[in-house]
């Protein structure tokens, strides 16, 4: 009998995803915001899943560098996206329990919610940020 994988993410799930995504950035030296945009394209494999570094369309025209913790079955529970031009940072998390200071956003169809926080755009704030999930 093969056992059923949840797709429901708990706050351990995102203190797990928020730890790796700490690591792999210490592990491939990406200190900064600069040190991210020339990884943009590349992806690294984790026990967990896949954390991607992409260029995406942002507000008024501009790209966002964007970090995307991505999971098998559970889609995408953290994504940071960081708009320098815009002077923010944007974190998206999903899980079943209501994360302190994200806003509710939308649930989707297995039962996690989409949350959302808007930060100062800065490499050491967004640093900052995953280490305060990770805990």
């Amino acid at each position: 009998m093969t056992a059923k994988i949840s797709r429901i993410i708990t706050k351990e799930n995102l203190q797990r995803y928020s730890q790796e995504i700490l690591e792999i950035l210490a592990r491939e030296n990406i200190c900064s915001t600069s040190d991210l945009e020339k990884r943009l394209g590349e992806s690294f494999s984790t026990f967990n899943g896949l954390i991607q570094l992409e260029s995406r369309p942002s507000a008024s025209g501009s790209k966002a560098s964007v970090i995307s913790y991505i999971v098998k079955g559970k889609g995408i529970p953290i994504e940071i996206r960081l708009n320098p031009e815009h002077r923010y940072s944007l974190f998206f998390v999903k899980s079943e329990e209501k994360i302190n200071d994200y806003n509710p956003e939308l649930p989707d169809p297995i039962g996690n919610v989409i949350q959302s926080k808007k930060i100062e755009s800065s490499f050491e704030k967004m640093l900052e940020e995953l280490k305060q999930l990770s805990q």
